[in-house]
């Protein structure tokens, strides 16, 4: 990533096949945050009540805007839905619970505070050294999150903020406990007066993470995007990097993914050069992460907070709490998606492919090849004729490449056995015979 161009502008709409359109109003809403699309083309906002602005509500929309339930909280965070176990994770303060999209009622997951923090390896992007100062996240404040599968675990991701000091928390669960916790990375640059609230943060299919950090030697609009994998700091060769080697820079609200690996970031403002400014903004950010295109919204008072996007209608959805102070312009945006073309463009990134085992049939050892031309989780299993699972040869993040494994079914009985290739948004399955 190191030799990147940020194309950006505060402008105008930039030719992309992100947006055949731009920004339309959803709904009004007052002071909206979190967000989050649910299956059916739902969507649930975390917003302020209007009427009682010491009250904060969750409000489940259908696609035509009308509100099928709300429900009232003390206060609210930013979300995701989770399709495995099927709730919306929500943060609030330093707690997460989990919010039942029917009903909208929530429940207790887990309080990050109650949890044993390692901070003896922190990277300091900034240097490239071990962080050397005291940083507390037990009194730290968090926003934005995301997390990813890898079987039973759970890698969970959240940004946070403490006194002078923006971090990412990373915290493993597995079969929905808490594993372990560890703060992994930080920014010791010098940091804007108003640049004092947590940053946001997303991670993809590909096992890809993305967030803001300080830049070294500036003092205002130092946001800059960072990038690392899901095995850091575990796997040095994941470790984090500056997306651009110039200054160029962005600050980031929410974040979120789509099925491709694209990254979507609500911002402030964009900019480069020395400390430059623009509009608020959408950013849409490839899985290649080889470019950024920038969606400007048209009111200088816009301050998006989070995006959210529905697969499967083609819609990016945008919380706006218009900075004018009165409310009169606060409202969820709605931008339409090109997906037709966005699939063309990242699918043919994904010219992954499984090879056929060699030799075949076999006894009882044969070799399995496949190729992948990005980073990503990889599984391959193999399976017996009645779909169980015999074998996992491979289950990790790996760097885009070829591979090739040798499976040994000294153990097994002949007959016709199955294995499946995971890579990514790729799925192949093939059929290997033992003959013995």
């Amino acid at each position: 990533m190191k030799y990147l161009i940020l194309i950006i502008t505060a402008l105008t709409f930039l030719q992309t096949g992100f947006p055949s359109e731009g920004f339309t109003k959803f709904t009004d809403s007052y002071i909206p945050e979190g967000i989050c699309t649910l299956n059916a083309g739902n969507l649930v906002v975390a917003s302020v009540d209007s009427d009682n602005v010491f009250q904060e509500l969750l409000t489940k929309f259908s696609q035509n805007a009308a509100i099928l339930n709300q429900a009232a909280y003390s206060e609210t965070g930013r979300m995701k839905y989770d399709n495995v176990m099927h709730k919306i994770w929500i943060l609030i303060d330093k707690q997460f619970y989990l919010v039942d999209p029917a009903d909208l009622s929530s429940s207790s997951f887990f309080d990050i505070t109650s949890l044993s923090i390692d901070t003896d390896q922190i990277y300091d992007i900034s240097t490239g050294l071990p962080f050397p100062s005291s940083l507390d996240p037990i009194n730290a404040s968090y926003s934005d999150f995301d997390f990813i599968y890898r079987g039973n675990q759970i890698d969970l991701f959240v940004a946070g903020f403490y006194q002078a000091w923006h971090f990412i928390l990373r915290i493993r669960l597995v079969s929905q406990a808490v594993q372990s916790a560890a703060v992994i990375i930080t920014s010791g640059a010098t940091l804007s007066p108003f640049d004092n609230s947590p940053h946001g943060v997303a991670v993809n299919s590909q096992g890809i993470v993305l967030t803001t950090l300080g830049w070294p030697g500036t003092v205002t609009n130092s946001d800059q995007p960072v990038y690392f994998g899901i095995d850091y700091p575990e796997d040095p060769n994941q470790k984090p990097e500056y997306l651009f080697d110039s200054y160029q820079s962005f600050s980031s609200c929410g974040m979120t993914t789509d099925e491709y690996g694209n990254f979507y970031v609500a911002s402030g403002w964009c900019g480069g050069g020395a400390a430059g400014g623009g509009s608020s903004c959408v950013l849409f950010l490839p899985a290649s992460l080889d470019t950024v295109f920038a969606y400007p919204f048209q009111s200088l008072y816009a301050n998006p907070r989070d995006v959210a996007i529905d697969n499967e209608n083609g819609l990016a959805y945008i919380t706006d709490a218009d900075m004018d102070y009165f409310g009169n312009n606060d409202a969820i945006w709605v931008m339409q998606m090109s997906p037709v073309k966005v699939s063309e463009e990242i699918n043919s990134q994904y010219s992954c492919e499984l090879f056929q085992n060699y030799p075949n049939p076999f006894n009882p050892t044969t070799k399995i090849s496949w190729q992948s031309p990005v980073s990503c989780i990889q599984t391959l299993k193999v399976y017996d004729i009645l779909g169980n699972e015999v074998k996992t040869l491979v289950n990790e993040y790996r760097p885009a490449g070829s591979y090739e494994i040798s499976f040994d079914a000294s153990n097994l009985a002949s007959g016709i056995y199955f294995y499946r290739l995971q890579a990514g948004k790729y799925n192949s399955v093939k059929k290997m015979i033992l003959v013995k």
